[in-house]
């Protein structure tokens, strides 16, 4: 059986900028896991007047911590 984990969502909670996602996925493979998931779907941010989203690009994403990982 195999097991992914989805990364966190960035702006949801503190410690999810590029850095965290990358020591995130680490911890994630030295658990043994054998892979780490991103959302597609990013969802606006509402109020504030903002118009940004609370998601990185994924293949931008996993391509990043594919390179900061072993597997």
């Amino acid at each position: 059986m195999r097991f992914s984990v989805s990364l966190p969502y960035p702006g949801v909670r503190a410690g999810t900028d590029i850095a965290a996602q990358a020591r995130y996925a680490a911890v994630v493979e030295e658990c043994g896991f054998h892979a780490v998931s991103a959302t597609d779907h990013p969802f606006p941010v509402v109020g504030g007047g903002s118009v940004s989203h609370h998601a990185y690009d994924p293949f931008t994403l996993l391509a990043y911590l594919a390179a900061r990982t072993e597997r």
